[in-house]
């Protein structure tokens, strides 16, 4: 799931870059593609956002039927990012997740955008 709610994320924002909406809201790379394929773009990210949410909405309710049908609280981990694990699944997980690359990763992605927008 969350492997393709950050794709359809990355081709909404893609999209995003576009689109128009008649002149009120332009897209801020309109410029470089033709009133044709923005409106072909626009759709897709009209669409896009659509099935998102819907994605969204699918992930919220399965998290709520953890925590009252299984009584496994998921909500508290994906908020925070930490989940107690019992004493084998601790020993197998390992450390993959770094603060200091993620927050590289945070560092490296706003700066793509910044030059994105600012083309």
């Amino acid at each position: 799931m969350i492997v393709t709610l950050l794709t359809l994320l990355l081709l909404e924002c893609a999209t995003g870059l576009f689109s128009t909406r008649r002149h009120i809201v332009d897209g801020p790379l309109i410029h470089l593609v033709s009133d044709g394929f923005s409106r072909v773009l626009t759709i897709i990210h009209s669409g896009t956002f659509n099935v998102v949410m819907a994605l969204v909405i699918v992930h919220i309710c399965a998290a709520l039927f953890y925590l009252l049908r299984k009584r496994e609280n998921l909500i508290f981990p994906l908020i925070t990012g930490r989940a107690e694990l019992s004493a084998e699944a601790a020993a197998q997980e390992g450390s993959l997740a770094s603060t200091y690359l993620a927050t590289a990763l945070l560092a490296i992605a706003a700066l793509i955008v910044w030059g994105i927008t600012s083309l």
